[in-house]
């Protein structure tokens, strides 16, 4: 149940994208917002350095499933960076939209346990993965009473009679520690892509 991050600088290496890929990486452990993650990777697709990310097997699917629980079991250092699959309510958050594109919004999301409002577990979906509003193309941006529950899919996007609101949201992603900007420790699942969240709507 061990896992740890790889940052890239932003490059997208073509080994990491492919899931069931088992990968021989070398790079430096860092530490970002109380997690651990791997720095300084490199990978080319023609030119191959002996550092270079190398593919070891492929096809390892059936060995990546996420762990299945409740948010209490989850906010602990022991499942940090595994990717993990829980039941979440929102009851609040905040968005912050990417100032190079004005269109897209990453989102914190405040939220607890489906069956136990005591357990609080958050959500972080980047802004570089595109959430839409179920069954229309419209992007979600920073309304955060969709999420909630409080607005109607109509009311949220301003068109149409779809009267659903938000019950709870299924969420599959990688565990991580955010330590806030005055020392407070949160666990959340960041979302990985967006197949990973589902909006359970009422009135489905």
């Amino acid at each position: 149940k061990y896992g740890m991050y790889i940052f890239t600088q932003y490059f997208e290496y073509s080994p990491l994208q492919v899931i069931g890929n088992e990968l021989e990486i070398s790079g430096t452990v860092s530490e970002y917002n109380g997690t651990l993650q791997l720095v300084d990777v490199s990978y080319s697709d023609y030119y191959h350095e002996d550092g270079d990310i190398k593919i070891l097997s492929t096809g390892n699917e059936d060995k990546v499933q996420p762990l299945t629980g409740n948010a209490g079991k989850f906010a602990s250092d022991e499942y940090i960076n595994t990717v993990v699959s829980v039941d979440l309510v929102c009851t609040g958050g905040y968005a912050t939209v990417n100032t190079a594109t004005t269109s897209a919004y990453s989102f914190t999301l405040y939220c607890h346990d489906k069956n136990n409002p005591s357990e609080e577990l958050n959500i972080r979906i980047s802004d570089s993965i595109s959430i839409k509003y179920p069954d229309t193309l419209t992007r979600i941006k920073d309304d955060i009473p969709f999420f909630k529950g409080e607005k109607s899919i109509a009311e949220s996007t301003g068109k149409g009679t779809d009267t659903r609101k938000v019950e709870y949201i299924s969420i599959t992603g990688g565990l991580v520690k955010y330590i806030t900007s005055n020392g407070r420790v949160t666990y959340q699942v960041n979302l990985c892509n967006k197949n990973g969240i589902e909006f359970h709507m009422t009135g489905n």
